[in-house]
């Protein structure tokens, strides 16, 4: 009785042994699988980007610039219309809820070999004040500015005026001056006609609009934007930075194309 018992456990133990190496190599076989596909997928999605990226348009931001004086506001008096030299006095209590504005001059070139959609987005407070491109004739590409996204071809530049607008008490109200400059953040994103890439660049701009006159308590001047000028602190008063360029492929992930949301020919807004 006891010889067969023996007999009896060791024979579990060779099929537990069995299954158990079965189940290993079981194991070992799907990875190596899911090793084999993952591999596979990864090759399909490295070759599919090498092909778009051959015709596919490229962002480049060249330059932004934050420009001299301050854009006036059009609600008040005609005496008051137009823009204000920096230096300028300005007499923010009668002025008040009057908007002034600061203006920043973006540079975008599209460095690829495909026509491409330009969209800037931007905080409520930044408008687009102005597209001009640059080697063209006067007026030619006019039509390609619709709804506030541009149209960019291939090899081409375009210069957009932005104009952050506030009111001139809020100007003279900036509640850590002199320690940070207030900014404003704009994205700039490009995509082909057909939504394979999106490029995105972020880029941030601002400064004081308004300085306190030394002569004069309580009186205001539009602030200088030389970047050689300080106040005090050692504070310059410009702030303009072009962040690096990240580039996506919209179609390889589900619905988070901002294209699908132009359908086509209109912007989207995030």
């Amino acid at each position: 009785m006891e010889i067969h018992y023996r007999r009896r456990m060791v024979a579990l133990t060779v099929s537990d042994w069995t299954n158990i190496s079965v189940a290993i190599g079981t194991f070992l076989l799907a990875v190596a699988t899911y090793s084999a596909t993952s591999v596979a997928r990864r090759s399909t999605k490295e070759a599919y980007r090498s092909r778009v990226d051959a015709w596919a348009p490229r962002l480049v931001v060249l330059d932004l610039e934050v420009q001299q004086g301050l854009e006036k506001p059009e609600t008040i008096t005609e005496g008051n219309f137009g823009f204000a030299n920096a230096g300028e006095p300005i007499e923010v209590a009668g002025i008040g809820e009057g908007k002034l504005g600061m203006i920043a001059v973006l540079e975008i070139f599209n460095d690829g070999n495909a026509s491409a959609y330009v969209n800037l987005i931007r905080p409520p407070d930044v408008d687009i004040k102005g597209v001009a491109y640059l080697g063209s004739e006067p007026g030619r590409l006019e039509h390609f500015y619709d709804s506030e996204l541009i149209f960019l071809q291939r090899d081409t530049r375009v210069r957009v005026n932005l104009v952050w607008r506030q009111p001139a008490i809020s100007w003279s109200e900036e509640p850590d001056f002199p320690n940070r400059l207030p900014t404003r953040i704009v994205r700039v994103q490009m995509c082909d006609t057909l939504g394979s890439v999106l490029d995105t660049c972020t880029v941030t701009f601002g400064g004081y609009g308004l300085m306190p006159t030394p002569s004069k308590p309580g009186g205001w001047n539009v602030a200088p934007r030389d970047l050689r000028m300080v106040i005090s602190n050692g504070v310059l008063n410009t702030f303009q930075h072009i962040g690096a360029c990240a580039r996506s492929y919209p179609k390889e992930l589900a619905g988070n194309s901002w294209w699908r949301q132009l359908g086509g020919s209109k912007r989207s807004q995030e």
